[in-house]
């Protein structure tokens, strides 16, 4: 990793959770400010994953504070209080993203202040990131005469295929139909890669035809 990219990382691991949150003060309930939305996007499927939290107001808002616990254990996995002055477009007061997210089931909760110091309405939103899925290759082929019907059995989320059928033909669709010159045995090759762990693997079986 170079040195920008650390120094990145270390600056956005203490925004996240270093900086202390909104007090539970007393105030006014604001009337002209409002949170609308709360926006949770993750970038991959499966743990560990980053999580991008972002607010969508109405009215002027001043500061918002996000919480991310842990809906199984109510243990604060992080938060960070934003000033909202420096917007990243109407109606958006911040974005914040916390970086290698574990599986598990989460709590997101927005909350702030408006411009004459009321409180806003928060947003609470359950969230669940879940585990990597092992991938395991497999296949089952259906003979009828010299062609041949394969079906795709992987688990862990498989999303490329190549097919080698042992008679130098090959295949990339999911499940593909072969015919072959001949009748024979031959040895087929399917070869996978899955979103459930990012790796591919394979598999290879005889049949015969």
């Amino acid at each position: 990793m170079n040195k920008k990219v650390t120094t990145l990382a270390v600056l956005l691991l203490l925004f996240f959770t270093a900086i202390p949150t909104i007090g539970a003060a007393t105030c006014t309930q604001c009337t002209n400010s409002t949170f609308t939305d709360l926006k949770i996007t993750q970038s991959s499927a499966t743990a560990p994953t980053n999580i991008t939290l972002t607010e969508v107001s109405t009215g002027k808002v001043t500061k918002c504070t996000y919480i991310v616990t842990n809906a199984a254990t109510g243990k604060v996995i992080g938060s960070v209080t934003c000033s909202c002055p420096i917007c990243l477009g109407k109606g958006t007061c911040a974005r914040v993203t916390a970086y290698k997210v574990p599986a598990g089931t989460y709590i997101a909760k927005i909350s702030g202040f408006g411009a004459d110091g009321c409180c806003l309405n928060t947003i609470s939103k359950t969230f669940t990131v879940a585990g990597k899925v092992a991938c395991v290759p497999g296949f089952t082929q259906t003979v009828s005469g010299k062609k041949v019907t394969f079906k795709d059995t992987t688990t862990g989320g498989a999303y490329k295929w190549t097919w080698t059928f042992g008679d130098k033909k090959s295949s990339s669709v999911k499940n593909p139909v072969h015919t072959y010159a001949k009748h024979g045995k031959y040895t087929v090759c399917l070869k996978v890669c899955c979103s459930g762990c990012h790796c591919c693997k394979s598999i290879c079986k005889t049949i015969t035809v």
